[in-house]
């Protein structure tokens, strides 16, 4: 019941005590009007609301943050006398959002609902519950809907064209194959410059004499397609973690078209390990990243340091980070003099770590800035 039933109600009461008083029949006529009035609207709205009944789909299985999920809403009932149309409170995927919508209680065609979806993760949509409410807004019952909400993923955006192929170190992982490849100076692929610390028995002597200068044998090694993908997945601003997100799934993809494998760990609220091989599909990562949410506790440089033993397997280790501390530093520098290429992608914070990129940097390796 509402403030303006309880204002028609006292009207009512008010003119039935006035036409006692008085005798006057204008004043009866009116108090039986606001007494009907009520009673139809009272009546009306709960024949409504018992014969409601409510369907709902989500149509997309999934979409990339920024894009739209669209609920189809039926609904049908009866009423004797016109109602309202139904007040419809939809959960978006920010979580903090209550849309309402307006839908006729019988409607010959579906009503379709568009909700945006912001940022990247796993979200609830759907209908939270149903007002009915008489033509003259006297009476409002509300329905609840507990089977109207839909768990869907909110994909990040793939761009694996703005990446820049990876690189593989050479040879293979156990010490002893690569002192072996090293070692062998009988089959070279090529030549090169004389670099100081060069192995003299790489030199070759002939070819040294003739340009009179010292050249220097270089050999092939088998590379290791195989990359280890490090993200940080603790809570963050949630531009920032779209960002990571996007980058994570692009550089997924980018690994596929160069036939890596690779391992992709999240430390979410529910840890999961992603495995991605040539024949893999991209929205594998994709899904994952989105069902991790940026729920995770443990910070990246504690990741860096449990994930060392096996960032030291791999060809390439690609961090996606929003952080760079005087940690991961040390960490970053130490796997690289241990052989594998290692990139790192910083979102948001060039001018705050600009020292420690530079630092990076002399030590081989690759740093790329708010890439996507």
């Amino acid at each position: 019941m509402t403030f303006r039933a309880f204002g028609c109600l006292f009207f009512a009461a008010l003119m039935t005590v006035v036409a006692l008083s008085t005798g006057g029949l204008i004043y009866l006529l009116a108090a039986i009007l606001l007494a009907s009035a009520l009673a139809w609207a009272l009546l009306s709205s709960l024949v409504a609301r018992i014969t409601l009944t409510v369907g709902a789909e989500v149509l997309e299985t999934a979409a990339v943050h920024g894009g739209i999920y669209t609920i189809k809403l039926w609904t049908s009932g009866a009423a004797i006398l016109p109602v309202a149309p139904l007040l419809v409170s939809v959960r978006t995927p920010t979580e903090d959002e209550l849309l309402r919508v307006s839908v006729p209680l019988i409607g010959k065609t579906p009503t379709l609902i568009r909700v945006k979806c912001p940022h990247v993760g796993t979200f609830q949509l759907g209908i939270l519950h149903i007002i009915v409410e008489d033509v003259f807004g006297f009476f409002r019952f509300k329905t609840s809907n507990p089977n109207m909400l839909f768990e869907r993923q909110v994909l990040p955006i793939i761009d694996s064209g703005s990446i820049e192929d990876f690189a593989f170190s050479p040879g293979e992982s156990e010490t002893e194959h690569i002192a072996r490849a090293v070692s062998d100076t009988s089959s070279p692929s090529g030549t090169r410059d004389y670099i100081m610390g060069d192995e003299l028995k790489k030199i070759h002597w002939k070819l040294s004499v003739k340009r009179q200068q010292l050249v220097t044998r270089t050999f092939d090694q088998e590379q290791r397609l195989n990359a280890l993908v490090l993200l940080e997945c603790t809570p963050n601003n949630l531009d920032i973690q779209d960002k990571l997100a996007d980058l994570a799934a692009s550089v997924c993809k980018k690994l596929i078209q160069q036939t890596a494998f690779t391992l992709m760990p999240l430390s979410g609220a529910v840890p999961e390990a992603v495995r991605l091989g040539k024949n893999d599909s991209d929205e594998t990562a994709a899904l994952a990243i989105a069902r991790m949410n940026f729920t995770g506790t443990t910070e990246m440089p504690r990741v860096l340091a449990m994930e060392t033993i096996n960032m030291k397997k791999n060809g390439c280790v690609i961090i996606i980070t929003s952080i760079l501390t005087a940690a991961m530093v040390d960490t970053i520098i130490l796997l690289r003099r241990h052989g594998p290429f290692v990139r790192v992608f910083l979102e948001g914070g060039a001018a705050q770590y600009a020292e420690h990129l530079r630092t990076l940097a002399d030590y081989g390796v690759e740093c790329a800035l708010d890439s996507l």
